[in-house]
C-alpha cells in the first residue's frame, strides 16, 4: 500500500483546495458550505485545484459529471469496522469547475436565494472569505 504524506505549507504557497469530509444536517447548512467554497475558489485565483474526498456513489456520480476524475481509492481500518465499503479521492480542474455551467448555475440559485431570505448571513459568509 503507497502511504501519502500530508505538510503543512503557508497558504501563500498553496496551489490546491481539499475538502475533507464534513456532516451538513439540513439542505441549507450544505449549500452555504459549498457556496463558501466556490466564492473562496472565485476570489483565489492560486489555487488550480480542488480535491475532494467522496464516501457516497450518488455524490461520486455526480461529480464524475462535472468532470471530476478519481485519483484513488482507498479505506481505513475504521472504515471497515464502520461498514463502510472504500471512499475516493477526487480532483477537479479549479478554472474548469468554477466555469462549469451547470455548477454556475447552481451556485447562483443558491446566492441568490440567500440574498433574498438572508441578506445578512451572506454578507457575513462574504466577509468570512477575504
Amino acid at each position: 500500500m503507497k502511504m501519502i504524506e500530508i505538510k503543512s505549507t503557508p497558504i501563500s504557497q498553496c496551489n490546491a483546495l481539499f475538502q475533507f469530509d464534513r456532516i451538513c444536517l439540513t439542505r441549507s447548512v450544505f449549500d452555504m458550505t459549498h457556496l463558501s467554497l466556490y466564492l473562496h475558489m472565485l476570489i483565489n485565483p492560486q489555487y488550480k485545484q480542488l480535491y475532494i474526498c467522496i464516501h457516497d456513489q450518488m455524490f461520486l456520480n455526480l461529480m464524475l459529471r462535472l468532470g471530476a476524475e478519481v485519483v484513488c481509492t482507498y479505506q481505513t481500518e475504521e472504515m471497515k469496522e464502520n461498514g463502510m465499503e472504500h471512499s475516493q479521492l477526487v480532483v477537479f480542474d479549479s478554472l474548469k469547475f468554477i466555469s462549469n455551467k451547470s455548477v454556475f448555475e447552481f451556485f447562483a440559485n443558491v446566492y441568490n436565494k440567500l440574498n433574498r431570505n438572508s441578506p445578512e448571513l451572506l454578507k457575513q459568509l462574504r466577509e468570512s472569505i477575504k
